[in-house]
């Protein structure tokens, strides 16, 4: 009863009506009244809204209280009525009750009988709450009886007295419920008889006030192939044991997976001795199940694998943490995981010689509890991979933050060796006025190792090099067998990484060897980032003052939408104030062309505001649905009996208020156009006049975007071009900047938008470009 109560309150007299609400409402701060003066108007608000009980008047035009209560019975059979009248009768009494009133309460003098009303309706929504709770935990348990799989009983203290089971007993015991109804303790036949006297122990411990947790074989039928766990718990009152109450579980697959383990178990130890990870099992006690060698290598553990087996892991853990970069962390990281009982794959951590393994855990499943399995794969290759490429990232952040061709270089040379692998680096850019390569950027390693670069040829491929006195040595004999040459021969690497049109970067190593695959591909991506570079750096003072030139554009439209705003809008505020003023103090047709001045004056000043606002491009781009949006569109536009027709279903990427000022730029457009002579007809002599009454709009789909078309006047193919231009527009009132704001929405977001011919004969204005949302 905390929740709030909704209430209704029915009454032809609505000050009497508001007025019962404000006491209810003060009486209890839970009460949310709503009033109806009309039961048409209530019944329609309960077929909308939920409420918890309805207050209704007797004597009321349409229907009175009782041909009220009688409908509301209908659809509401259980919902709270409350008839609160002035009409006291027995008669009015005895119709409510037999119409099945839920309360009656006579209006009296004062407003003491305000607070007995409150409390009718609280004690009737209170029944009404708990009736249905009542139910529906009845309905829960009762689907619970029939849809587990688990026999589920209820029996008396001494058993001779069967209370409840349900249907999956006759399943699992392969016996009737009937048979059991007759003869309560008959279910014990149904045991094996080798498992009889456990189960007899344990019923006798539950009638003594114990649980028991027992697991045994079942139904003679099937050979007692069926293993059952069963639970039972004590129902006590006032100290004794009244009734036993528990289930039982058909475990015959857990006991064949059990089986099945056992014999796998040894296949699994001759496996895991294979596998490439260390691998390690514990038991529930934390007591080394199997360990393999690979996990003893690993951990620097004596002795073999199998003299692992029974040890304790705790142990084994602090032991071995001293092989790790930070062994608290390890250790605390293991009983956590442990404690927590939870599957870990892929933990990373560092071993103190620079070595780095991933740790997983999953909980195992055992006979005699839960258990854990420990992996450990050797991920230091992989993660070297990862450093560099975290090294490539951040060096690109850099040389797309570079300011000048120097500092470009600087950036590249200092990170080419996590990069490229290769100890020393020097870039080349060329220089027009030298015509030649001239060194820009050199670290100290590489002034002793790498040579001059090669002749500078514009966009030509990257290329390896080995050497070996001067003389360049073929890379696969080299990686095929690096230990044929010593490490104090001149034998050394180098790359050379052409920069487009601008340069070359060098990179070297006292190694035959010192490249890969890796190398290659991000020494390729290093050098297209350093282009990249080069070429950023090069438009930067373009860019630079394109951005001053568009931020002095900005604040004069920044400026212009303040005039616009205040300094226009103030004045023609005050004269539209005034102009209804004076039309208090006299009527004149000079009046009404004032007010369609200011009406026009306004509309000016609305659309100069779009256009400023709308330059630039659109920001809050997301998923917007086209037919809904439309017809969004159409209802905040005047459109008079003008009618819509919407036959696009697409979902588009767009700034929805950018494009819902489309929509209404070009549903106004085709309605106030709409007033003129229809064009099909202007060319006999009967041509009809056509309203805005009988325009005909239609937004569609197209390939790659959508039109919105009407059937009215059209526009005259010499004049397409100009419709979009400011100020452009047939209407004497026309602002002239409703089809450029939605030309100016189309650029925005990359699109075209074109006017052509409808079917109707009228205008078609089609927008393509269109991205559509992936669903």
């Amino acid at each position: 009863m905390d929740e709030p109560i909704r209430v209704l309150h029915v009454d032809d007299e609505p000050g009497f009506a508001e007025l019962t609400a404000d006491f209810l409402e003060r009486e209890d701060e839970r009460f949310a009244v709503e009033t109806a003066t009309r039961t048409s108007a209530a019944l329609e608000y309960l077929a909308d809204h939920g409420v918890d009980c309805v207050i209704s008047d007797y004597d009321m035009p349409e229907m009175n209280g009782i041909e009220f209560l009688e409908t509301v019975r209908e659809s509401f059979p259980e919902l709270p009525f409350v008839l609160f009248t002035g009409k006291g009768s027995e008669e009015v009494a005895s119709d409510a009750i037999s119409a099945g009133v839920t309360d009656y309460l006579q209006k009296q003098q004062g407003t003491d009988h305000y607070a007995l009303l409150a409390n009718r309706v609280r004690n009737a929504v209170r029944q009404s709450r708990t009736e249905r709770v009542a139910e529906d935990t009845q309905q829960q348990l009762a689907e619970l009886a029939e849809h587990t799989n688990d026999v589920l009983w209820t029996f008396s203290a001494d058993w001779d007295e069967l209370l409840f089971v349900n249907d999956a007993y006759e399943d699992i015991w392969g016996r009737s419920v009937a048979s059991l109804e007759a003869d309560p303790r008959s279910f014990l036949d149904g045991v094996h008889p080798e498992d009889r006297e456990r189960v007899e122990a344990a019923m006798s411990d539950l009638s003594a006030g114990e649980h028991f947790d027992v697991e045994y074989r079942v139904n003679e039928a099937e050979d007692y192939g069926r293993w059952v766990w069963a639970r039972g718990e004590p129902i006590i009152d006032d100290g004794e044991v009244v009734r036993v109450t528990g289930f039982s579980r058909d475990i015959t697959e857990r006991k064949a997976r059990e089986r099945d383990l056992q014999r796998t178990n040894a296949v699994l130890s001759t496996l895991v001795d294979t596998l490439p990870v260390g691998v390690l099992a514990e038991d529930a006690d934390r007591n080394v199940l199997a360990a393999n060698q690979r996990l003893v290598d690993i951990f620097g553990f004596s002795g073999a694998a199998g003299d692992l087996v029974g040890m304790d892991c705790e142990r084994l853990a602090v032991e071995a943490s001293d092989r790790f970069a930070d062994p608290d962390e390890f250790v605390a990281s293991v009983d956590e995981l442990v404690a927590a009982n939870e599957s870990v794959v892929g933990e990373e951590v560092a071993l103190a010689d620079g070595r780095t393994f991933e740790q997983s855990h999953r909980p195992i499943e055992l006979p005699d509890g839960r258990g854990h399995l420990w992996m450990y794969r050797d991920v230091s290759e992989r993660v070297g991979r990862e450093e560099r490429l975290r090294a490539l990232s951040e060096t690109t952040r850099e040389l797309l933050s570079a300011e000048s061709r120097e500092q470009a270089a600087e950036t590249a040379v200092a990170a080419a060796r996590d990069i490229v692998g290769l100890e020393a680096s020097a870039i080349h850019l060329y220089d027009d006025e030298a015509n030649a390569l001239v060194p820009v950027a050199i670290s100290e390693a590489a002034r002793d190792i790498v040579d001059d670069p090669p002749t500078f040829t514009p966009g030509s491929s990257i290329a390896w090099r080995v050497f070996e006195d001067g003389e360049p040595l073929a890379i696969d004999d080299v990686h095929a067998d690096p230990d044929a040459y010593r490490s104090d021969s001149p034998v050394r690497s180098e790359v050379f990484l052409p920069l487009g049109e601008h340069g070359i970067l060098v990179s070297g190593s006292t190694s035959p060897a010192a490249f890969d695959e890796q190398d290659v591909a991000l020494g390729e991506v290093l050098a297209g980032n350093i282009v990249t570079a080069l070429e950023q750096v090069e438009r930067t003072a373009e860019l630079r003052d394109r951005e001053r030139e568009l931020e002095r554009q900005n604040e004069r439209l920044s400026e212009f939408a303040s005039v616009l705003s205040h300094d226009l809008r103030n004045p023609l505020n005050v004269a539209q104030g005034n102009l209804e003023l004076a039309r208090e103090d006299c009527d004149s047709d000079h009046l009404d062309e004032a007010a369609t001045a200011h009406e026009r004056m306004q509309a000016l000043i609305e659309d100069l505001l779009a256009l400023t606002s709308d330059g630039g491009q659109s920001t809050d781009v997301g998923a917007v649905d086209l037919r809904a949006l439309a017809e969004e569109s159409w209802a905040s536009v005047d459109t008079a009996d003008a009618a819509l027709t919407v036959d696009a279903g697409a979902t588009i990427r767009a700034d929805e208020g950018r494009v819902r000022r489309l929509f209404e730029n070009l549903f106004r457009n085709a309605v106030e156009h709409g007033s003129t002579v229809d064009r099909n007809a202007k060319r006999s002599e009967d041509a009809v006049e056509h309203t805005n009454d009988d325009v005909s709009v239609t937004v569609g789909e197209l390939d790659g975007g959508f039109y919105v078309a009407d059937d009215g006047p059209g526009i005259p193919e010499s004049e397409r071009e100009r419709v979009f231009e400011y100020g452009y527009s047939t209407e004497d009132d026309g602002t002239g900047f409703g089809l450029r704001i939605v030309e100016q929405v189309a650029d925005a977001h990359d699109w075209s938008v074109r006017v052509t011919d409808s079917r109707g004969g009228g205008a078609r204005f089609e927008v393509t470009g269109v991205e559509t949302a992936e669903e």
